[in-house]
């Protein structure tokens, strides 16, 4: 037990050290790539050991960088679908703590980036999985308030037909028409199969 605990604090100090380096070579150059996904790796790992506010305030400051790399980008697809689980996870925090309000702003915010990516990437699957996901964490964030069961079902009903008519879409398509599979496209293949 105590090895373990041990290698958690070592971890969380060399996470510390990364983040501090990171953000000193970001202030000199605010563009540099590397210190940016350094500082981002490290924020990713002091969240999932932090108590709620601090692991926030890491989201939080994960996310503005995100929509930094976004800024210099806007039609990066991955740099998009980035920003998306930066809210996301924002949003989860936010969840935590129950700040619904705020919460709420995170995951909706995350379902227009994700309805952005769709529109960037027609015939992808990434952009109507994290559409599902994220109105699917919509849907959480209303059932936890209290809404009613309805409204939150709702949500995921709507996720769950927009993978399905993403899925169909793909399959429409004529052979050589250069349409990407994505990973989880063969398994909704079948289900759209199945249900046809």
């Amino acid at each position: 037990m105590e090895t373990n605990e041990t290698t958690t604090v070592t971890e969380i100090a060399a996470a510390q050290r990364i983040a501090d380096e990171a953000r000193a070579r970001l202030r000199h150059d605010p563009e540099d790539e590397d210190a940016a996904r350094a500082l981002a790796a490290a924020l990713d790992q002091l969240r999932d050991h932090d108590p709620p506010e601090r692991a926030l305030a890491a989201a939080e400051e994960r996310l503005a960088l995100e929509r930094g790399a976004l800024a210099r980008a806007p039609d990066d697809p991955a740099r998009l679908r980035g920003l998306v689980v930066c809210l996301r996870t924002v949003g989860d925090a936010r969840r935590s703590l129950q700040a619904w309000d705020d919460a709420l702003a995170a995951h909706e915010e995350a379902v227009t980036a994700a309805r952005r990516l769709l529109a960037l990437e027609p015939g992808g699957t990434a952009g109507a999985w994290e559409l599902s996901v994220s109105l699917n964490r919509v849907g959480l964030v209303h059932e936890e308030r209290g809404a009613p069961r309805g409204r939150a079902r709702g949500l995921g009903r709507r996720a769950s037909e927009t993978i399905r008519g993403r899925a169909a879409a793909s399959q429409a398509r004529p052979a050589g028409s250069g349409a990407r599979r994505g990973p989880l496209q063969p398994r909704l293949d079948l289900r759209v199969a199945r249900r046809a």
